[in-house]
Formats: C-alpha cells, sequence, structure tokens
C-alpha cells in the first residue's frame, strides 16, 4: 500500500501479474517511465476520498508498452452537482459500469452531458438527461447506448449517499482532443463542457507550468475574453438560487492543477475548433479539487449578498504589464451559471462584455473608475463587502450614482434595493489610504439605532449633515450636526434596512442602520 503524499518513480517498464496488486492512496502520486502493463487478475486502484485523488503519469517512447485496465476512483459528495469525466479509456456503456445511479424514472440521483448545439423542443443548447432521457421520464433511458467519450465532461449528483465511482479503463498515454462546438442562437453560445482525460492531475494555467499548461496551449481556440476554465462551484444545495457558480480560473491567479476525473466548461473561439489535451500537461498537483497552491498576487474580491446567504463575487487583481483593456488570459469574462445573482465587473476600456476577473495595474491606480455590474432576479436588499488579499492599505470606495453615496468597503458594508439588472449605477474607486487629503482612518461617526431613536457617536466633533435614507434612495429625515459629541434622532419607521449619509467637511459615507 502506497502512503499519502509520497512520490514513487519507476523509470523501466512496471507490469502487475496475476494477484498482483497497487492501491495508491490519495495524496500519492507515481511516475512510470517505459510504460504500465496489467495482466489478468492484476490490480492497480487510484484512489480518491474528500481529500483528493492520486495521480499516476505513464511516460516513455520508442517501444513503451502500456496495456490493461487500471482502476481511477473518484469521490463524490452527496447533493451537489459534480462535473466529471472518464480518466482513461473506459470500454462500455454507462448500464455496464455499476454507476450506482439506480433504475431510470425512479431515482432521483441524476447524470447529464451538456450539447451545445443539439436542438431539442425548438431550442439549441440543452442538458441532456442520460439517466432519464430527453423527455425526463425514464422511458428513453440513454444509459445502455451512450458511454464515456474522452475529453467529454458529464454532469453528476447522488442525492442520499457521498459515491466513490470506481471506474476502470486502459490509461490514455498520447495527446487526446476534443471538437468544439459555437451554435449561433444557442442557449450558451461557445459552451462545451469538457474534462482531463489522464489518470494524472493537469496543469491548469502559467503558474502551474510556465509553458506546459492546458490554457496556454488553447488560446488559439478559446474566444478572445473567455482564456480561462470555469469549474463548477457549489458549497451548498443547487436549487436554482444558492450561492453555486462557475468560478473562473486563468493565468492571473494561483498554480491550477485539475484532478483526474475533473471536468470545467470552456468558451469556444470558432466552430470546429479542435480542444487538445497534450500529454505535457500532465503534472502532480499537491492540493484538492481543482487543486490550488495559493496565491501571493494582490487581489481584490468583491461579494454581494441577500439577507438569504445567497452571494455571487468578483476579483480584480493588480498585475505589472496589464493593461486598461482586455489582456487575454489574465482578464476572464464571466461565465454566468447562478440565475439569481451575478455580480461582475466591465473593463477600464470596456468591450461591452461582463468580467469575473480583471487584470490591472498598479500605475494610476487612484484614477481608476471601475463599473460594477449586478444581475439579480428579483428586487431586494443587497449587501456589498471587499476582500484585500496581499494589499491591505488601499481603501475601496463603492459609488452609489442613484442615491449618491459613497461607501468605502475597506471599513464597513453598503446596503442597497436593488431591482434592475446591469451597469450604470455603482462604481469602484481606489484611494491610497496614506495619501494626503485622503480618507486614513476608519469613519469616526458611527450611528446605532435604539429605542426609536438613531444615536450618532461623533467622537471628533466633526460638524456636517446626517440623512436618514430608505433603500430606494428616499430622504426621510435629515439634520445638521454641531460638533456635538453624541446626538439622536427620533425615527418613526418600519423595521427594516436603512441608510445613513454621513456629510462631513472630511468625507461622505454610508452606513446601515437596522431599524426594529
Amino acid at each position: 500500500m502506497l502512503l499519502a503524499f509520497i512520490v514513487f518513480a519507476f523509470g523501466q517498464k512496471m507490469e502487475l501479474g496475476s494477484g498482483a496488486y497497487v492501491n495508491q492512496n490519495q495524496g500519492a502520486y507515481i511516475t512510470v517511465d517505459g510504460g504500465l502493463v496489467t495482466n489478468t487478475n492484476g490490480s492497480f486502484t487510484l484512489e480518491s476520498n474528500a481529500s483528493g485523488t492520486a495521480s499516476l503519469i505513464i511516460t516513455g517512447s520508442g517501444t513503451t508498452t502500456t496495456s490493461g485496465n487500471i482502476t481511477v476512483e473518484r469521490f463524490l459528495e452527496a447533493n451537489l452537482w459534480h462535473y466529471i469525466s472518464g480518466q482513461s479509456n473506459i470500454a462500455g456503456n454507462f448500464s455496464t459500469l455499476s454507476m450506482g445511479l439506480g433504475t431510470p424514472g425512479s431515482t432521483s440521483n441524476a447524470f447529464f452531458r451538456w450539447e451545445e448545439d443539439y436542438l431539442y423542443n425548438t431550442v439549441t443548447g440543452i442538458w441532456v438527461d442520460i439517466l432519464n432521457g430527453e423527455d425526463g421520464t425514464g422511458t428513453t433511458s440513454l444509459m445502455s447506448s451512450e458511454g464515456f467519450v474522452a475529453c467529454k465532461g458529464y454532469s453528476i449528483s447522488y442525492a442520499t449517499n457521498d459515491k466513490t465511482l470506481s471506474l476502470s479503463g486502459v490509461p490514455y498515454t498520447s495527446n487526446q482532443s476534443i471538437t468544439l462546438a459555437l451554435t449561433s442562437g444557442s442557449t450558451g453560445e461557445g459552451a462545451n463542457l469538457v474534462g482531463n482525460p489522464f489518470c494524472s492531475s493537469i496543469a491548469i494555467n502559467k503558474p502551474a507550468d510556465a509553458s506546459n499548461n492546458f490554457i496556454d496551449q488553447n488560446s488559439g481556440v478559446l474566444a478572445t475574453s473567455y482564456q480561462a476554465v470555469y469549474f463548477w462551484d457549489e458549497s451548498g444545495t443547487w436549487n436554482g438560487t444558492s450561492d453555486a457558480d462557475y468560478k473562473a480560473i486563468n493565468n492571473s491567479g494561483a498554480a491550477i492543477f485539475a484532478e483526474p476525473g475533473q471536468a470545467f466548461m470552456v468558451v469556444a473561439k470558432t466552430d470546429g475548433a479542435t480542444l487538445n489535451f497534450n500529454t505535457s500537461i500532465q503534472k502532480h498537483g499537491v492540493a484538492t479539487f481543482y487543486k490550488n497552491q495559493g496565491d501571493a498576487r494582490p487581489r481584490i474580491k468583491l461579494v454581494v449578498s441577500d439577507n438569504v446567504q445567497h452571494y455571487n463575487s468578483t476579483e480584480i487583481v493588480f498585475l505589472a504589464g496589464m493593461t486598461a483593456g482586455l489582456d487575454p488570459s489574465y482578464d476572464a469574462a464571466k461565465f454566468k451559471g447562478n440565475p439569481a445573482l451575478s455580480l461582475y465587473t466591465r473593463l477600464l476600456d470596456d468591450n461591452g462584455e461582463d468580467f469575473a476577473i480583471q487584470a490591472l495595474p498598479f500605475v494610476d491606480m487612484e484614477n481608476f473608475v471601475i463599473p460594477l455590474g449586478v444581475d439579480v432576479a428579483s428586487t431586494d436588499v443587497f449587501e456589498f463587502t471587499a476582500v484585500q488579499e496581499n494589499m491591505d492599505h488601499y481603501n475601496i470606495l463603492l459609488e452609489d450614482r442613484e442615491l449618491n453615496i459613497v461607501t468605502n468597503l475597506r471599513w464597513e458594508s453598503y446596503y442597497a434595493e436593488i431591482s434592475n439588472s446591469g451597469i450604470g449605477r455603482f462604481y469602484l474607486h481606489f484611494k491610497d489610504a496614506t495619501s494626503i487629503g485622503e480618507i486614513n482612518t476608519a469613519p469616526t461617526v458611527t450611528c446605532r439605532y435604539f429605542d426609536g431613536k438613531i444615536r450618532i457617536s461623533n467622537p471628533d466633533l466633526q460638524t456636517g449633515m446626517v440623512s436618514l435614507i430608505n433603500t430606494q434612495g428616499q430622504v426621510l429625515h435629515s439634520a445638521r450636526m454641531n460638533g456635538e459629541a453624541t446626538m439622536e434622532i427620533p425615527v418613526n419607521q418600519a423595521a427594516g434596512v436603512y441608510i445613513m449619509l454621513v456629510q462631513t467637511e472630511k468625507s461622505k459615507l454610508g452606513s446601515k442602520v437596522f431599524i426594529y
């Protein structure tokens, strides 16, 4: 039995005869140079659990021989959607593979493939129900007529219990490829679900491998604004309104490796282009899920959330050499998978597309005015927050042009009622907290509701105006600050979230208050 996180390398052919077996624990990885032969009754298993999956690379040239099946496991947490792929040349149809999905038409388990160019009931671009057939009744199940296709991705969910898929096949030791679709009028134009066909992890981006990585090797066939991969990232039950969405990965972030059997979305540049999974991108990653090794690059993560813990995010990363326009494989357009809520930015030199990742230079950043967009399914009060990573001295000013409020997200959240989706209301500005004349401390004026009054604390004895505003932007009450240490404003409003606009000689900031 091989132990986790131990590396084995064999400089010649590895053969497993009758009765021999190798079980490679999660976290362990082996490189075999010279080929791998598994004879009848011998077994080679790559194990998987919630922490990750083992990795096997088979290399060599000339007389290299690889034959016989190996088994690759894939751990799948219950009641979540997982994107998977066949991690070897798996023979047979889905019905013969002991996938434990149950009887078509009588189970809540699910198994789908995405077809960008498939026409069904006048709709082009659908998720095809493999278990229950196109009509979803189970009378036309595709389980017996279809099997894994190399480099193709599938979506699977086990409703009740965690499942460890155990699939066997002859490992792929040569380059693999798949044809991409881009169909005008499709519900997901250019979106293709593809997956790692190898028994090893693969390097996704440049930080994972400077020259041999999936994104760079396929940059010519990926849409210019979408030179990224999109992993489905779900942390709770997906019911169409949860926080699940696609996570964009490109060259602007940490080293990312996709595990054996991991699938993801890409967006095609042209119809019929060939997407390649070359053997050179096989690498042994050292983390979990879409494997992440950490990132020291300065970035800001912006989050919008509602009152029932649904949220969505977008990122701005600061890198040398970036521009205000499109930087392919560093800027990543938003691939929207959550119909309830979506947060994104537009490029400073706007190309009309929404972005999940915007890469910018540090130079002149205090003059940046970045459009921030929000798509919502229904009117609600939403909270905006920001997290700085590897940069902790910049103010992040959220401007709400509809309500004429500027809030420093470095110190506090901002609440706003949003009913209309799109760009034009919210904008981001960055100010160095050490700059002369800028806000360089946390807001000293604070507002709290208690016993029918809003109590305003003003320890610096500032002068100015305070206004109580509802989330529709209506001013309900205004009062002058005359340098008092404390003042109180009586309120008679319905319970809910309101905004106190505090305007002094130093700043103009919005602060939330809860009236109950």
